[in-house]
């Protein structure tokens, strides 16, 4: 299985979470922290949810406009998803720090006209690890 089929997997198992149908338990890493360049990357998970005026302007270039947000702030697009359900969509994305999550997830919206909601994510390994001395 390649890497690619791997995340789609794992977004796909993200997104029937988020809709209420989930397939199971997932037992695997979800998303795990990445490395840009020698830079941690932390992996984030943004919900975004379309107004009517952001229904009206749906385009790829828009799309182009967004993914060169997110790269200005530091970011990097992994996978990007429409969704049926009360979400409408989810970016899993990196960034090097919460700051440059938010500022970017503020600047979309403002850009957009589409909310958003920002979560941190990590993988089901690195949070075990974190919880041992818990």
């Amino acid at each position: 299985m390649s890497k690619l089929e791997n995340l789609d997997q794992k977004i796909e198992a993200i997104a029937a979470l988020l809709n209420g149908n989930p397939k199971g338990h997932v037992r695997q890493n979800l998303i795990p922290l990445q490395s840009k360049g020698g830079i941690e990357m932390a992996t984030y998970l943004m919900f975004g949810n379309y107004s009517l005026d952001a229904l009206k302007q749906i385009s790829a270039k828009r799309t182009e406009k967004a993914n060169a947000l997110i790269e200005k702030y530091g970011g990097k697009v992994i996978a990007g998803y429409a969704l049926l359900g009360k979400t409408d969509l989810v970016l899993v994305l990196e960034f090097p720090d919460n700051a440059q999550a938010m500022k970017t997830s503020v600047a979309l919206s403002k850009l957009l006209g589409i909310s958003f909601t920002t979560a941190p994510a990590l993988g089901f390994e690195e949070f075990d690890k974190l919880m041992v001395d818990v």
